[in-house]
């Protein structure tokens, strides 16, 4: 069938398809030829996405199948992979070239699956001989560690080959994320191999670096900081215990090279102190994530920043704060709290319904999390009074109470659109009367609602969709039963809305018996 889109069109639509949804490009990359180019090149330029799933995980780790086909007949001999587990010789795309993002850990978890499901449950002997290795394959020198618990030699020479494959073949990776919370990789290791010309020239344009883990920082924040100057999200945080290195001035040297940074998240300790702010460009800052410790300097600082648009509070008690109360940001449009106090146990009285008050009538978001004691009910209360124009709302329920001023809410915003609720990361019990609860209501002005780690049965389920169904185009929440069973009931309660199944997806819970359900309607 031919196309009627100019390939323009085509590659703004697949644009807006969630990056992380693979599934769906590969829908769209069946339509025909140009819908397939496109799709593809979508599909494998963030190709290190999160996956909860361990079973999605393990047929996902296929994508380093595809990589070392792409890999010449000598690496392939050396890795001891040539003619065997389902390696092509040819592919239809040269796939590495269209990778833009690396994610370490999920590169080296993907890679630890693909060993074990492969390699590793192999009957043959096949260890790779890398002390006899002299052909420049190579960079980092393996004979100084023992095979063992901490590390794994033949994961490390994979990642090793694999990164150097991307690097070559790429036309520029714009996103790097290096976390390691279980010593993934030697000290060295990570400086060795981004310090070559060919991963220099693949970074050069960086646009965004997240670094986070168990690891020494200075020479790779360094590296990083000779190598590009486009930059604009930056994600660093530091721990008293494993970052005894870096200093103050170098988060200051490379923040003051960085030409475009937009969106910050430094998390200091007790040798990186917040003065790095002040050698952050004020006019292009956008986004910043501010911690405990010199939080009133900061905000001193930040006031220098006439485009920023959202900030975070974290980890951090907002009650001490002597320029909470004061300072005004006129184009604030986004506010998140996490893991944070905003009074103490002997005083009720919080700066943030003062900056709530100077600031609340242009912030369209809000997201509270992880917040303890009466403090959600507490925030959810200024919020609805002082934020009228909110738009989107994402709060951690944790009991009744919460939930009654949470109801409130709904009902009293009409500008609210995007709803996002339930617990943070562990399923929650006993929730099936906290549904029936909020099925009371009818916020029909909400177009997408997302309920989080809460087990609902499959009966209140069906009531609940059959009621938020009738007006939401995005819905997503935990069900009890069987697949067929949750996909049957879905499918008629939407012919009897007499609306359009956009999309739906059912994606079993491990060890929890359910399924979460995601359904998109027009």
């Amino acid at each position: 069938m031919p196309s009627y889109l100019p390939v323009e069109v085509i590659d703004i639509i697949i644009s807006h398809i969630d990056k992380s949804d693979s599934s769906i490009l590969l829908n769209v990359s069946l339509i025909n030829r140009e819908w397939c180019l496109i799709g593809i090149l979508h599909l494998w330029k963030n190709p290190f996405i999160k996956i909860n799933s361990k079973a999605r995980f393990k047929v996902y780790s296929k994508i380093i199948t595809i990589l070392l086909s792409h890999l010449d007949d000598k690496t392939q001999s050396f890795l001891k992979v040539k003619d065997s587990f389902g390696i092509p010789r040819r592919t239809t795309f040269n796939y590495p070239s269209f990778i833009r993002q690396i994610d370490f850990v999920i590169l080296c978890n993907l890679i630890h699956s693909w060993l074990d499901q492969n390699k590793f449950s192999s009957p043959i002997n096949q260890e790779i001989d890398y002390n006899n290795e002299n052909s420049g394959l190579l960079s980092y020198d393996y004979s100084k560690h023992s095979d063992g618990f901490q590390f794994k030699i033949e994961n490390l020479i994979f990642f090793e080959v694999l990164f150097k494959l991307i690097m070559t073949k790429t036309q520029g990776i714009d996103t790097l994320r290096i976390i390691s919370f279980e010593h993934e990789f030697p000290v060295s290791y990570l400086y060795t191999l981004i310090n070559t010309e060919k991963t220099r020239r693949s970074l050069s344009r960086l646009k965004q670096f997240k670094c986070k883990g168990n690891f020494l920082k200075r020479d790779l924040i360094s590296l990083i900081t000779e190598i590009s100057h486009e930059i604009s999200t930056f994600s660093l945080s530091l721990s008293d215990d494993f970052d005894q290195d870096l200093r103050t001035s170098q988060v200051s040297k490379f923040l003051k090279d960085q030409k475009k940074i937009k969106k910050l998240n430094v998390k200091p300790n007790n040798l990186v102190t917040p003065k790095y702010i002040r050698k952050v460009r004020t006019k292009t800052l956008l986004e910043i994530k501010l911690f405990e410790g010199n939080l009133d300097y900061m905000l001193e600082n930040l006031l220098k920043c006439p485009n920023l648009r959202r900030i975070c509070f974290c980890d951090s008690n907002l009650y001490k704060s002597q320029n909470l109360s004061k300072v005004v940001f006129p184009n604030l449009l986004d506010l998140e709290i996490i893991n944070c106090n905003v009074f103490s146990s002997d005083d009720l009285s919080s700066p943030i319904i003062p900056f709530l008050i100077h600031n609340g009538k242009k912030i369209m978001n809000i997201r509270l999390s992880s917040i303890s004691g009466n403090q959600i009910g507490f925030l959810l209360k200024i919020s609805k009074k002082y934020c009228s124009n909110l738009v989107t709302l994402s709060v951690d329920i944790q009991d009744e109470p919460e939930l009654e001023i949470f109801s409130k809410v709904l009902k009293r915003c009409h500008s609210l659109k995007v709803v996002d609720f339930g617990n943070k990361c562990k399923w929650q019990y006993f929730v099936n009367k906290n549904i029936l609860y909020l099925n009371n209501i009818s916020p029909r002005n909400l177009r997408k609602l997302r309920v989080r780690y809460w087990k609902v049965d499959i009966d209140v389920f069906k009531e609940f969709f059959e009621n938020y169904g009738t007006f939401l185009n995005e819905f997503e929440c935990s069900c009890t039963g069987e697949e067929s069973d949750i996909r049957t009931l879905v499918i008629n309660l939407v012919k009897g809305m007499n609306r359009n199944l956009v999309y739906l997806l059912i994606e079993e819970v491990e060890f929890q018996l359910i399924h979460l359900v995601k359904v998109r309607l027009n």
